[in-house]
């Protein structure tokens, strides 16, 4: 299982805490955050604690706010052993033309300084491991998934197939 990506530091994310805040409860959300995927993913998909998400209010806006996430310290409760889409983000996994793909969420500010060639490298890591690892019952209700998901902002790198 692909361990920790990208040494993003720490005052990125402390700067928005996008990876750890959503729009809606099924919109490039952690997998193991939702109960239905839980019974099918690897453990190592899913974190030493299974995230949930609660529905908080941050300057008018309503948010799903992951459940791990310690907003007196701006870290995640769980790590390092947290959920692989946490592990792995700004990397996520999203569908493109019906077909499983890792892109980059250009929301996050890190991306915007992370070189293109680096990226790739890192997608393709997580392919030739992780994805590769799955079994075609969790490839196919992942994919399932991925076609409930919203994607602006978010930049196609590598398919997953072949």
């Amino acid at each position: 299982m692909t361990k920790d990506l990208l040494p993003i530091p720490q005052a990125f994310c402390q700067e928005c805490r996008l990876c750890c805040r959503f729009l809606e409860p099924d919109r490039l959300t952690p997998f193991s955050s939702r109960p239905e995927l839980r019974p099918i993913l690897p453990e190592g998909f899913r974190g030493k604690t299974d995230p949930d998400l609660t529905l908080v209010r941050v300057d008018e806006i309503d948010l799903w706010q992951c459940t791990l996430l310690d907003e007196s310290s701006w870290s995640c409760s769980s790590w390092p052993n947290h959920p692989f889409d946490c592990r792995i983000y700004p990397l996520v996994l999203i569908l493109r033309e019906g077909s499983p793909w890792l892109g980059v969420d250009t929301n996050c500010p890190f991306s915007l300084h992370i070189h293109r060639d680096s990226l790739q490298e890192k997608a393709l890591s997580i392919k030739d491991t992780d994805w590769k690892n799955l079994t075609d019952t969790v490839k196919s209700t992942l994919i399932a998934h991925l076609g409930k998901e919203f994607t602006d902002g978010v930049l196609p790198i590598l398919s997953l197939e072949g």
